[in-house]
Order: C-alpha cells, then structure tokens, then sequence
C-alpha cells in the first residue's frame, strides 16, 4: 500500500485479504483497490468467467514479488474477496490447524492466520456518508443495490451516532420495535428486556427533541 500511495498518491484505498491455498497451502493476497486501475499499462492476459483478467507492469514491479493479477472489482468480487476471511480457524482448533512440519529442517511452525486490512483515515464508504449523511435513505434502515436490498453498514451507525445521536437514537428503536412486532405475544425476561430498551431509546430521543 505504501508502494502503491507513493507512485500514485494519497487518495489509494483499499480492503485486503491475506489467506492461504487449499490444496499446498500457498499464501497468497487478495486486495480490492479503489482509486487506480493500473489503465496505463495493463493488458488482457485471459478470461475467468465472462471477465477479463489483466497483467501491469507497474502492479508487478510494484508489489515486488511475482506476477499480480488484476479483475474488475464489482460487488461481487468484492464479496468473494471479503469471504476469504471466513477461512480463518479460532479457539482451540486453531494451535492444530495452523501447525505445520517443515520436511527439510525437521521443525515444526505456526502459519499465520488468515487476515484483513482496510483503509480506516476514514474507513470505506466515508465520502457517501458524508455526503448525503442529511437525506433520508439512512431513516430507512436499509439500501437497494441490484435490485436488492440490504442492511445499512455498521460503520454508517457509528458515523451517525458521532455526527447525530438523536437520529441514531430513533432509528435504534424503530429497529428493536421491529424485531419485537415478529413475535409480539413473546413475554420472555430477553423480550422484556428489549422492550425496556426499546422504552430507553425512545426516552432518549423525547428528551433530546425537547
């Protein structure tokens, strides 16, 4: 990345994933990049699907070891990309999973777990929240994309509840009043418990209008 900000410049964002081969366990990466295509040099070298895959020159001698491959980042590869992260072992099965035998030297070592890195100075996502964070596509709790639709990102909610808590306030509500209008003859001590804070938020909502 900081290869990548210093030939290109600050604005380079991204979402990474370091994992491993099933088969030989070859750690490879996966990046998903906002801000650069590599336009300037890169040519098709084969098809996976209905897509292209591309070769640069500038993304090899950048990442300095061996060739990189470059698709189109859609929603799609985006998830696929994001699902890598869902390899990784934890608990007490992890110590085993991880554990290989070096043949040559005779040892035995740790891999390192499967990761992710994301830009966070500001995280993905920031310049749509910040600018239309005063429309009401966020008082409806959801978002339409392909036709679909989807919860609003978590991340959003922590950004509204630092830029407006009253709002948060209220759309947390009308969340839990919603889950509790599922089931609403329920009378368990966690469906009381909710109520009481559904109750509380809207208390704080009431008090902070006045």
């Amino acid at each position: 990345i900081k290869a990548l900000r210093k030939h290109f410049g600050p604005g380079v964002r991204y979402f990474a994933c370091g994992e491993y081969g099933d088969q030989l366990s070859r750690p490879h990466f996966h990046i998903c990049l906002f801000g650069v295509d590599f336009g300037q040099d890169r040519r098709e070298v084969k098809k996976r699907g209905e897509f292209p895959v591309y070769r640069s020159a500038t993304a090899t001698k950048l990442w300095g070891r061996g060739h990189v491959e470059i698709g189109l980042l859609t929603r799609k590869s985006a998830g696929y990309t994001a699902r890598y992260i869902m390899k990784k072992i934890n608990g007490d099965m992890a110590e085993t999973h991880y554990a290989k035998f070096d043949a040559v030297n005779q040892e035995m070592y740790l891999l390192m777990p499967e990761f992710i890195r994301v830009s966070t100075r500001p995280g993905l996502g920031y310049r749509f929240f910040d600018q239309y964070k005063d429309g009401n596509w966020f008082d409806r709790d959801s978002c339409i994309l392909e036709g679909k639709e989807f919860p609003i990102p978590k991340y959003y909610d922590k950004l509204m509840e630092r830029y407006n808590p009253e709002r948060m306030a209220a759309v947390k509500a009308k969340r839990i009043a919603k889950a509790l209008a599922r089931d609403p003859n329920e009378q368990s001590d966690s469906r009381l418990r909710v109520r009481e804070e559904v109750k509380k938020a809207m208390t704080s909502t009431l008090s902070r209008q006045l």
